[in-house]
């Protein structure tokens, strides 16, 4: 995703947090995927 982003531009992502459930033990698949990819954003502006 992030190399079809144009130099400049904005990723915006929603529910982030996801009610909570991005930080539980226990995650069902979306939110898995919520979680991989804020630890895969926060990689890239580290």
């Amino acid at each position: 995703m992030m190399d079809k982003l144009n130099l400049g531009g904005y990723l915006l992502i929603d529910n982030v947090l996801w009610k909570g459930k991005v930080w539980s033990e226990k995650m069902d698949d979306q939110t898995r995927v919520i979680h991989h990819l804020t630890k895969k954003c926060n990689k890239i502006l580290e």
